[in-house]
């Protein structure tokens, strides 16, 4: 049903929207930030956030941070510890975000909200969910949105097959 959500809306602020709804009702994220690789690959650039005050919300370097080691190792860091208590500066979870088998950003969870004082097999399910489909449809409604919402005429579908 997630899947389905974020792949409903084709612009990039629709598909942002799902994501944030996502984070925030099924999760149960308080803070968080959506982030996305630059061109020169040295920085995460946040795209979205939610809780996070506008001054903190800072271009996170790749090298020597752990959020740009989720996005060099292509793998999710998930704490053991409460997550209610996370901080900005010790995330208790940070996902990777790809497209094939390219890691393009990361989601920082920094804390949730103070009931939910773990992470179960329900959470690592939709975190492996949103690094699998959040950025195919952020590119995909960033396409769209660039095509001037036209769709692809049928010759771009011809020869699939083979």
């Amino acid at each position: 049903m997630a899947s389905n959500q974020l792949h409903s809306s084709l612009s990039p602020r629709g598909v942002t929207r799902r994501i944030k709804e996502v984070l925030a009702q099924l999760v149960g994220a308080e803070r968080y930030a959506m982030y996305l690789v630059n061109a020169e690959g040295e920085q995460l650039i946040p795209i979205a956030s939610e809780g996070v005050p506008g001054n903190q919300l800072l271009p996170v370097r790749i090298a020597g941070t752990r959020i740009g080691d989720v996005l060099r190792k292509g793998s999710a860091s998930v704490a053991d510890s409460d997550p209610s208590q996370g901080t900005f500066a010790d995330p208790p979870a940070v996902i990777p975000l790809s497209v094939d088998d390219r890691v393009v950003g990361t989601i920082a969870i920094f804390s949730t909200l103070a009931q939910k004082n773990k992470f179960d097999q329900v959470d690592f399910e939709l975190f492996k969910l949103l690094g699998q489909h959040a950025a195919q449809a952020l590119v995909a409604a960033s396409l769209f949105a660039q095509a001037e919402q036209k769709l692809p005429g049928l010759e771009a579908f011809l020869d699939l097959s083979v």
